[in-house]
């Protein structure tokens, strides 16, 4: 019996190894993937027979709640790989820049679509740098924008190749945060206090990444969410922002510090485009916006819809310009401070973080911000800087982007010179330049 025994105990010990090695088994579930090598399918839908046609935008906002409440790690090993970057020089000529990019290992959290069987399932990919490792069966891949963009965080377009016809409806993306959490302690009496400290954890971002039909990597056109439906719901949910902040600012009494006599947002002069295209403009790309302008629009139109409230709600730019109309904070003293503090019965969210990255608050602030921009114009100017409605949006929107004081010292150049186009003067920067190539285009194709 003793020697069964023995050989049942070294067989039992073999097969543990074996399991090991092979990255069936983990004795830690707090290792990094790179070391234990598990790569997931959270779950398998079943066959439920023929193909029938999905409702892709339901199937967008149906809650996610695996996603949100998926355990995902983010490693400490770093890895770095290069995008070529198109933008544009201070002389105006497109360029090509190769930009390094490092990224610390991380887990991420794919909802997947399959057209065919409606069916959707949930996997996890672990992200190396630019490469991506992904459970057996999958081929997923990163396709790079036109921009020479590759990976984009939580809206990076990732491309399913295997299994087919199955597109990426929601994705989560962990990143570091911070919390304040309280605790109990004794003081150097043995009494009980309750001290605050911050506290490290990590959270899962939600989205819906853009994707659109792509046959640059296969000879079947692939599929994706920028579909007619989905492009036109968000022409409508544009709309509906706009509308909604010029709503609440006419029921709220907010008058025009330009105008006094009259609604803020409800001049005549400024309708309502002047602010859905600011949105567009703030959030496209500009070396992409070049190349090809219409595919640009409907990309943030896309965004917009399949993500509603959630789009770029929590996307700020290397200048600390946050949420879809790109406010800014310095120290408490940027663009959003100041219309706070210049329109108190707008009743603005006073939080930058939860006003800038909000809607329809965001759209209020933008539409007041234009308001102070215009008071100053007309202070300078004349009431007769409103008679050409397209002169004025390109004024308002640089000044937005670039700072009153180099549209001010711009138009008062090209006034004294006689200059057709108030931009072609050395006083606007290079960025202020490519908003209004953005803005011209928008205006003269009469878009969204």
């Amino acid at each position: 019996m003793g020697k069964t025994y023995k050989l049942v105990f070294i067989l039992i010990l073999f097969l543990i190894i074996i399991l090991i090695l092979s990255g069936k088994f983990s004795f830690s579930q707090t290792i990094f993937p790179s070391q234990a090598r598990i790569i997931e399918v959270i779950n398998t839908p079943p066959d439920l027979g023929p193909a029938q046609s999905c409702a892709l935008l339901d199937k967008i906002d149906e809650p996610s709640p695996e996603l949100e409440n998926m355990l995902l790690k983010i490693g400490t090993k770093k890895y770095s790989y290069h995008d070529a970057r198109i933008g544009r020089s201070s002389s105006g000529k497109i360029t090509v820049t190769n930009k390094k990019i490092t990224d610390v290992e991380r887990e991420i959290g794919l909802k997947l679509l399959n057209l065919n069987t409606c069916d959707t399932q949930i996997i996890k990919i672990t992200k190396q740098g630019d490469k991506i490792i992904a459970p057996e069966g999958y081929d997923i891949r990163v396709i790079k924008r036109s921009s020479g963009l590759t990976w984009n965080a939580w809206n990076t377009h990732l491309y399913i190749a295997s299994p087919a016809q199955s597109v990426v409806i929601k994705n989560a993306w962990p990143t570091e945060d911070t919390k304040i959490s309280t605790k109990v302690i004794k003081d150097k009496k043995g009494r009980k206090k309750t001290v605050s400290y911050t506290e490290k954890y990590v959270r899962n971002i939600i989205y819906t990444p853009y994707s659109a039909d792509d046959s640059s990597t296969s000879d079947v056109i692939e599929p994706g969410i920028h579909t007619p439906e989905i492009l036109m719901a968000g022409v409508d949910e544009l709309k509906r922002i706009v509308d909604e902040a010029r709503n609440i600012l006419r029921n709220n009494g907010v008058r025009s510090k330009a105008f006094p006599d009259q609604i803020v947002g409800d001049l005549d002069f400024i309708p309502p485009q002047v602010y859905e295209r600011l949105m567009i403009i703030e959030q496209s790309d500009e070396g992409e916006f070049t190349l090809d302008p219409i595919m640009t629009l409907e990309r943030v139109m896309v965004i917009l819809r399949a993500n509603k409230g959630k789009a770029w709600a929590e996307t700020c730019n290397k200048a600390g310009a946050c949420g879809p109309f790109q406010f800014t904070n310095l120290r408490g003293n940027g663009t959003y401070a100041m219309v706070v503090k210049n329109y108190p019965t707008a009743g603005l969210i006073k939080n930058f973080e939860v006003g800038a990255a909000d809607h329809i608050n965001s759209a209020m602030a933008a539409i007041l911000l234009h308001d102070l921009n215009l008071k100053d114009l007309v202070r300078l100017f004349g009431e007769k800087i409103t008679e050409n409605p397209v002169v004025l949006e390109e004024l308002l929107d640089g000044a937005y982007n670039g700072a009153p004081k180099w549209v001010h010292k711009s138009l008062t150049a090209s006034l004294a010179k006689g200059l057709a186009d108030w931009s072609n003067t050395k006083y606007l920067r290079t960025e202020t330049r490519g908003y209004l190539v953005k803005l011209r285009y928008l205006v003269k194709n009469n878009l969204p």
